[in-house]
C-alpha cells in the first residue's frame, strides 16, 4: 500500500513538470499570433480611413473655384446670306465683280476665365477675353483686283458649361458649350487696289464705327485637353448670332472665328 501511493505521487509529479513547461511554449506561441491579427485589423482600419481622409480632402480641392489666364489665336471670318455684299456697307458699289474670295484674317486672343465646378464632370466657366475678329475679301474683274481687309477688336465675355469625361486623371478631356457677348472696341478697314494701269492704291480708315453695331451675340463650342489639373489646350468655334452691321444698311453679315488657346490655371 506504501508503496503503490509513492509510485502514484511520482506519476503526479512527473506530470506536472513535464506539461507545464509544454503549456508555456504553447502560450507563448500562440499569444504573438493573437495579439498580430489584433495589431493587423487596427492597422487596416487605420489605413483605410487615412485613405477615406484624403478623399475628401481631394474632393473638397477639386470642388474649390479656379482661376486662369489664357492666350491663343484667331481665324476670323464673316458669314451670313449678305456676306459677299459687305463691299456695298463701305461705299464700294460701283464695283462690279466676275469673282469673290474671302479669306480668314488671323488675329489673338488673350483673356482670363473662372472654373466653378457643380460636380467632378460639370463646371461652369465664365470668361472675360480680348479679342480681335475679321475679314479679308477680294473682288476680281477683268479690269482690276480690289482686296478689302475688315480688321475689329472686341471685348467678349463667354459663359460656358465644361463637361469633363475622366476627372483627376492626368490627361482630362473636355467639351465646352455656352454663348457670349461681345462689344466693339475699335474697327479698322484697309483696302487695296491692283489695276493694269500702275501702282497699287492703298486706302485706309481708322476708328470705322458709323455702319457697325456695337454689341454682338454668339455660340460657342468646342473642347480640349485638361493636363494636370492645371494646364489646358484647346480650341472653339464662335458663330455669330446677330449682324455685325446696321440694319440700315440692309446687308446682313455675322462674324465666324475658329479659335486656339492654351490656358494655365491656378
Amino acid at each position: 500500500m506504501l508503496v503503490r501511493t509513492v509510485m502514484l505521487t511520482l506519476a503526479v509529479v512527473t506530470t506536472t513538470v513535464i506539461a507545464s513547461p509544454l503549456s508555456d511554449a504553447m502560450a507563448a506561441t500562440s499569444a504573438p499570433k493573437t495579439i498580430g491579427i489584433w495589431k493587423s485589423d487596427f492597422q487596416r482600419g487605420s489605413f483605410s480611413q487615412s485613405r477615406r481622409r484624403r478623399r475628401q480632402q481631394r474632393r473638397r480641392h477639386d470642388r474649390r473655384p479656379m482661376l486662369g489666364i489664357k492666350i491663343g489665336f484667331n481665324m476670323a471670318n464673316i458669314g451670313g446670306d449678305d456676306a459677299d455684299d459687305v463691299w456695298l456697307v463701305f461705299r464700294d458699289a460701283d464695283t462690279l465683280a466676275s469673282k469673290v474670295n474671302t479669306g480668314n484674317k488671323v488675329g489673338y486672343s488673350a483673356g482670363v476665365m473662372g472654373t466653378f465646378r457643380i460636380n467632378p464632370l460639370i463646371a461652369i466657366q465664365p470668361e472675360v477675353n480680348y479679342t480681335q475678329k475679321g475679314y479679308e475679301i477680294s473682288k476680281k474683274d477683268s479690269a482690276s483686283t480690289r482686296t478689302q481687309i475688315g480688321s475689329r477688336s472686341y471685348v467678349e465675355v463667354p459663359v460656358l458649361l465644361k463637361l469633363r469625361f475622366r476627372p483627376g486623371r492626368t490627361i482630362d478631356p473636355f467639351v465646352l458649350l455656352g454663348g457670349a457677348f461681345s462689344y466693339l472696341l475699335s474697327s479698322e478697314l484697309k483696302w487695296t487696289i491692283h489695276d493694269s494701269y500702275g501702282s497699287p492704291y492703298t486706302g485706309y480708315f481708322d476708328d470705322l464705327f458709323d455702319p457697325l453695331e456695337k454689341t454682338e451675340w454668339s455660340i460657342v463650342f468646342g473642347g480640349g485637353l485638361q493636363v494636370m489639373k492645371a494646364f489646358s489646350i484647346g480650341a472653339r468655334y464662335t458663330v455669330g448670332l446677330t449682324t455685325t452691321v446696321k440694319s440700315s444698311t440692309g446687308v446682313e453679315v455675322r462674324n465666324r472665328v475658329l479659335t486656339f488657346m492654351a490656358g494655365v490655371s491656378f
